[in-house]
């Protein structure tokens, strides 16, 4: 599977599983490092970004913490705001991101995931 496959599959679980569940930042890396184990760790990074600005800014994903109950807390913040918080927490890691770190994703409560 080339980059841009790659990118559409993630992309398009992505939309598919918040529909489910939350899905946290490290599930969305660890498909890109599965569709497409050839892909550099920094353009793993600007296309994990670039299919989270997608469905932000197309109102179906919401970004957010889990609150101590389990229960998806969302940031309500803009598509930039979104991205602006998700990179700086990724960068105070100085590593990829793992299981609760970041962000979690879940469906926009308005938002009917037709990708």
């Amino acid at each position: 599977m080339d980059d841009n496959e790659a990118t559409e599959t993630v992309r398009d679980s992505l939309a598919h599983n918040i529909e489910l569940d939350e899905v946290g930042l490290w599930a969305v890396v660890g498909w890109f490092k599965l569709y497409a184990p050839q892909m550099p760790v920094a353009e793993v990074r600007r296309r994990t970004l670039a299919v989270v600005r997608e469905l932000h800014s197309r109102g179906l994903l919401e970004a957010g913490d889990l609150g101590p109950d389990g229960r998806f807390v969302p940031w309500g913040c803009s598509t930039d705001a979104t991205l602006n918080r998700i990179e700086e927490a990724w960068d105070s890691l100085s590593r990829e991101p793992s299981i609760n770190d970041v962000a979690w994703f879940y469906k926009a409560p308005s938002s009917q995931a037709d990708v």
